[in-house]
């Protein structure tokens, strides 16, 4: 087997000119403007909502949404490790892309982010900050609003989230409501894990049975505003929860599904025709939809993403399937620095340093040698895992040593993505594919093994 054509563009994904353009033109602001409540719920995994199939009826809100809606049901977040991949969606870049790594990481002062994107546009913006595994300190500064609701989900979500959109008018703002799985639910499903799985589910179905209210809490209020036809929700996770599957109960250690396959749900009755597609996008997808949603197409001065909609008379459809690669990265600096590439039912894993990891096992216990090895943020993977998703959903199968083929693509792939922003560290530790340094050169690579 191997994996399907590859369009010359998509191939690279990330070139210079789609990254580097011009400064947008000052926008054209409507009379009537479409309202955007961005709800992200953290340890929200797309597996487990009645939506993607899951019996337990633990999310009827969630799945009203998504019936009505348009779900993106092999939707990626770019990183496993909250502030990596919250400042994905943000800023619309991957993380060593927009240099947001590590557990400070954060997006650029200079980047566009979404709340700057749209206060150019003229709206009014809000925070609603409800997850206690990220301090909103760094996410927070540039909002008009910023309304702290941890501490009494209860009363206080609705009741500051119902003012925002009572004192900001019927059009023309833009809410970022963050919820996740807090510390104490997350410490909670780790000491029932230990008493069987069948009480470690019940825990977590509990906790997303929780966050599914508030959801419903977030929908009434915009029902009860008079907002409903002019609002699009977006309903997504910055990643999801390793349920031990490999051994532990956490996120932000690995790249495996689990970890970083998240609800994806645009929902607007009347605007967004409401379906489901299987096409692999990831958060990085979000601003240049948003951007499109509100009328405002002009690509931002960097960006990593791609609109997933596109305007059919008066409804917004997806935009026709390309084959692209979707991109996730954890570089945690003195813990595990992973890449992964999805592209269509396949999957490739390079791993630069494994400080915790199921498999390898750690480089200590493997070599007996205290120092782990790193090929730093943009060297060449030590270790590579393929899977191949359609016919191994749980990535328990690593093909590395059976799909040559589809592994050379692959890397090559990789490649002109690392080298394009890792450029002097990528390419010396890639000795010899210095006849890959040109990017026309990997594109006849590629057409040469007959990808292209």
């Amino acid at each position: 087997m191997c994996i399907p054509n590859i369009s010359k563009v998509a191939i690279l994904a990330l070139s210079v000119t789609s990254f580097f353009s011009c400064k947008p033109p000052a926008p054209v602001i409507e009379e009537s403007k479409t309202n955007f409540v961005i709800v992200v719920i953290n340890g929200l995994r797309a597996d487990r909502l009645g939506a993607s199939g899951y019996e337990e009826a633990t999310s009827p809100n969630l799945n009203s949404l998504a019936k009505e809606g348009y779900v993106f049901d092999h939707a990626y977040a770019n990183s496993s490790y909250g502030r990596e991949s919250l400042s994905s969606l943000i800023a619309g870049t991957l993380p060593c892309v927009g240099n947001h790594i590590g557990f400070e990481a954060a997006p650029a002062a200079s980047a566009n982010t979404l709340v700057k994107t749209f206060k150019n546009y003229g709206y009014s913006t809000g925070l609603f900050w409800g997850d206690d595994t990220i301090d909103s300190y760094d996410f927070e500064s540039e909002y008009d609003e910023v309304h702290p609701v941890r501490d009494d989900y209860d009363t206080g979500l609705h009741e500051s989230f119902s003012s925002f959109l009572t004192d900001k008018g019927t059009t023309g703002l833009i809410a970022h409501i963050q919820l996740g799985l807090s510390k104490e639910s997350v410490e909670v499903i780790r000491n029932q894990a230990a008493l069987g799985e069948t009480n470690r589910n019940t825990a977590y179905d509990s906790a997303v049975s929780e966050l599914d209210t508030l959801v419903g809490e977030i929908t009434r209020a915009i029902s009860e505003a008079g907002m409903s036809e002019n609002t699009v929700v977006v309903v997504t996770s910055a990643h999801g929860l390793e349920l031990e599957e490999r051994g532990s109960v956490g996120f932000g250690r690995t790249l495996y599904n689990e970890s970083i396959r998240v609800p994806l749900i645009f929902w607007a009755p009347g605007r967004i025709r409401e379906g489901t597609d299987s096409r692999p996008v990831s958060l990085v997808d979000v601003l240049p939809s948003l951007r499109e949603l509100a009328g405002q197409s002009a690509k931002p001065t960097v960006t990593s993403g791609e609109s997933l909609f596109v305007r059919h008379n008066r409804q917004w459809e997806a935009t026709a399937p390309t084959k692209r690669p979707v991109y996730a990265e954890l570089m945690i600096s003195g813990g595990n620095m992973i890449r992964s590439v999805v592209i269509d039912d396949w999957k490739y894993i390079g791993v630069n340093r494994a400080a915790d990891l199921p498999n390898p096992k750690n480089w200590e216990e493997q070599t007996g040698d205290m120092e782990i090895p790193s090929a730093g943020i943009w060297g060449k993977p030590l270790y590579e895992e393929l899977y191949n998703l359609a016919s191994d959903p749980f990535e328990k199968t690593n093909l590395i040593g059976d799909e040559t083929r589809s592994l050379r693509v692959f890397r090559k792939v990789l490649y002109a993505y690392r080298f394009e922003f890792g450029g002097n560290e990528a390419f010396e530790s890639d000795v010899e594919d210095k006849s890959s340094i040109d990017s026309e050169m990997t594109r006849e690579q590629l057409e040469s093994l007959g990808y292209l």
